[in-house]
């Protein structure tokens, strides 16, 4: 469901035009061997690195260029708001709830899911335009510092709270 297969796939097309660009997929799954063997068939697996799951995720947003969800299905998507607030420049597969906090070339670019051309354009739009990219960055921190800060959401589930109570 989180869809690295067509974000592998869009690799293949961005390495076409940015020879060194690297992908980190953060994680472990069932689905790993699967990938590890797409990114060999694809020719492209000296490009696509996979690291452990982490805890602390700031070290690993410190150090890429774009942050991709390619996820076919989503609720809300934790790691794509922790991205935003570590002011990376979004791209992610418009499906369940992540519209609501990414707003199409506002605080990141949506793709439809599934669709690897399209991911790969987003990403080449990002990676080549860095000032559209560090726009919807600043936009997508700000999005999140207002709306997800921890005194902004404790004032908002005492609001519902005190509804619910009359």
């Amino acid at each position: 469901v989180k869809g690295h297969k067509y974000l592998i796939r869009a690799m293949k097309v961005v390495l076409q035009r940015i020879k060194n660009a690297q992908l980190f997929i953060v994680g472990e799954g069932e689905e790993e061997k699967n990938l590890r063997d797409l990114a060999r068939q694809l020719g492209i697996e000296k490009s696509v690195n996979f690291t452990k799951s982490v805890l602390d995720t700031s070290m690993v947003l410190a150090v890429i260029d774009v942050f991709v969800l390619p996820s076919v299905e989503e609720g809300l998507g934790l790691a794509l708001i922790e991205a935003l607030a570590a002011g990376r420049p979004v791209v992610a597969s418009d499906v369940g709830g992540i519209y609501s906090v990414v707003k199409d070339n506002v605080t990141g670019l949506l793709v439809p899911a599934r669709e690897p051309e399209n991911l790969a354009d987003a990403i080449l739009k990002l990676l080549e335009d860095r000032e559209l990219a560090g726009r919807l960055a600043a936009n997508g921190q700000r999005f999140v510092r207002q709306y997800f800060a921890l005194g902004e959401m404790v004032k908002k589930v005492e609001a519902v709270y005190k509804e619910a109570m009359g």
